[in-house]
């Protein structure tokens, strides 16, 4: 994890199937505390800003996540990422738009 934000948080991964597979496993672990979280992955690469990350892949991974429903983990494309990752497609979630 990089840095809390709030009533959220910034992480970096080395792949998007491991991002994917940690926000899938946050949204479901939190759902069992009666709490409904949304989470957004996007890919790119990171401008590192010592303790920090910046960049347009930021700020685009903070979009994505707003678009999010309560309970979704949100990727940009319908399979850039998620066909990436084996048995994803099946637990995503149709887009509500």
């Amino acid at each position: 994890m990089v840095k809390s934000t709030g009533d959220g948080a910034l992480a970096v991964f080395d792949g998007p199937a491991r991002a994917v597979r940690c926000a899938g496993a946050i949204t479901e672990r939190v759902r069992t505390l009666g709490i409904e979280a949304r989470a957004g992955v996007h890919t790119g690469e990171v401008e590192l800003r010592g303790e920090d990350v910046g960049g347009i892949a930021v700020h685009i991974g903070a979009r994505v996540a707003g678009a999010a429903d309560a309970g979704q983990v949100s990727c940009p494309g319908p399979w850039s990422i998620w066909s990436s990752v084996p048995g994803s497609v099946s637990r995503r979630r149709a887009p509500t738009s």
